[in-house]
Order: C-alpha cells, then structure tokens, then sequence
C-alpha cells in the first residue's frame, strides 16, 4: 500500500514589462493513500485488469464550448472537451494573452494516444502518467502502452465549479488512477492544486509535469526556487538533457531572463489570437515550464 505523502512541484511566477498583475502558479501534488479497485472498471474480482482500450468521445456541442473563470485582473478558459485544457490566460492589466497559442482548426476526432504533435499542441496540458510514450514497466500494468505525454490531455474529464473557480476531474483509462485539478484565482494569482489517487492495492510508478506553453513574444521574466533543474532542449527542439544549478546552465545561458521568441516564417512575432484560427500551423518555439 502506498503510504501519503506530498510532492511539491516549484512555484513558477511571470513576470512581464508593463504589467502591474502578474500571475503564480502554485502546484502541489498530493499523493493519497491506495483505496480498494472493486469500483474501477479496469478491475475483475478485486485484481485489476490493464486492457489497451482506445478512447472513444461524443463530440457534443456544449462540451466544445470553453470555459472561463474571470476576476478583475485575469481572464482563464479551458476547455473540457480537449482535455481540460487551460487555452488562454489573460493579464487584463493590458489584454496580454500569458499562453501559447497558434493558428489551427480545434481537431474534430479524438486525440487519445495519438503523437502530442499532431495533436491540438498549445496552452497548459498536465502530462500523467509520464511525458515520453513507452510501455509500464511493472506488475500489473507491465507492457500496457503510456500515450505520448500522458493519458490526460487525450480524455475528456469532469468538470465542477468551485470558489472563484474550477475543479477537472481525469479517471485513468489504461491505468486504475483518478487525477484531479484544482484551479482558482485570486486577484493576480492563479492557483493550481493537484490530488492522485492510486485506485488499485498495487503501487504506481508514475511521472507528472504542469505543461504550460508560455507566450514570450514580449520579454519576460521567470522566478523559480533556486535547485537542481534539467534543460531538456532549446527553442529549435535540439535534445540537451543537462542538468543546471537554476537559473545559470552549464554554458553559462541565464535562464531567468527571455528576451522574446522567435518571428514565424513571415517575420512577424508569433501571438495568440482567439480570433486568427484558420487551417495553418506555426511551428511553436517557446519556453516550457
């Protein structure tokens, strides 16, 4: 059984020139006691079944819809139907959209264990079980495919209100796990709040990242607690993997400080636009948290 412990992940603020609101991000991650799986589907007789089962979605029109939850400094939207994802935060200071975003039609088949590329790839996913795809390495999952960074971004959740608020719910499809986000604001802030539970009496190995694509077509400015940290690949998707004392890397690069990203093939800055979807694609370069 696994015992209860907390995780805390690091506390990512951003800061940006000319704005008086600037939002944070606090992500601790609970980790509960194991419950009994009689109640999960992916359970027979008290011993739990891992079937490769593929994902299947009722595109509704209500589902499809976002959803916002808004304060006299920031406006959030996510949306259920893609996987609770967070696709636009706003700094109202000065209507400056805080996420990344491009151009695209939203998809209109299911995305579940597809390549994260070709799927709707912008804004804030949570990446759960892992990041990479590959098979579970242990008993009783072991060999059962993990999709390309994770199971959640690929399933539709349950979504409530909360205080100033939401709350989006994921019950694993492949794995006997439920995952749930906890995101309100207050006044300039905006606080995540994470809880898994493990819903079978075995352990489960597991790795998880707030995925947020950040818009930094202005400069702006990043504060994490000081630590040990790994710069997987730069903005031109070069594999890097070095580890780092935040917030100099080993060739010597201030990680602290980004100045802007790069324009898009017409020489223009890449910026988010809720209104500029069409069928086009803006190969994203931009830092990842």
């Amino acid at each position: 059984m696994l015992t209860e412990m907390m995780l805390l992940a690091p506390v990512a603020s951003v800061y940006r020139a000319n704005s008086q609101t600037s939002p944070s991000l606090a992500v601790p991650l609970v980790l509960s006691p194991t419950i009994s799986c009689w109640t999960h589907p992916l359970c027979n007789f008290g011993h739990p079944v891992a079937l490769p089962i593929q994902a299947t979605v009722q595109w509704t029109t209500v589902m499809s819809l976002p959803v916002t939850i808004e304060n006299e400094a920031l406006r959030v939207e996510l949306y259920p139907l893609f996987g609770g994802k967070v696709v636009s935060i706003v700094d109202k200071a000065d209507e400056h959209e805080l996420l990344y975003d491009y151009a695209t039609e939203f998809p209109t088949n299911p995305q579940y264990d597809q390549p994260y590329t070709v799927g709707y790839h912008a804004g804030w996913d949570e990446c759960f079980p892992a990041i990479a795809p590959g098979a579970y390495p242990t008993y009783p999952y072991r060999g059962i495919g993990v999709p390309d960074h994770g199971e959640l971004w690929g399933l539709v959740p349950v979504i409530a209100p909360i205080k100033n608020g939401i709350v989006t719910e994921w019950n694993g499809l492949r794995f006997g796990y439920r995952f749930s986000r906890r995101l309100w604001i207050d006044g300039p802030s905006l606080t995540a709040e994470y809880t898994v539970q493990n819903l079978a009496p075995f352990d489960f190995h597991f790795v998880w990242s707030q995925h947020p694509l950040l818009s930094v077509d202005v400069p702006v400015q990043l504060e994490l607690p000081g630590g040990s940290y790994r710069l997987s690949h730069d903005q031109d998707r070069k594999q890097i993997n070095a580890p780092y004392e935040w917030p100099t890397t080993a060739a010597g690069e201030c990680m602290r400080i980004r100045r802007s990203c790069r324009p898009n093939g017409d020489g223009n800055p890449i910026r988010s636009s809720r209104s500029r979807r069409r069928r086009s694609c803006v190969t994203p370069r931009v830092a990842e948290v």
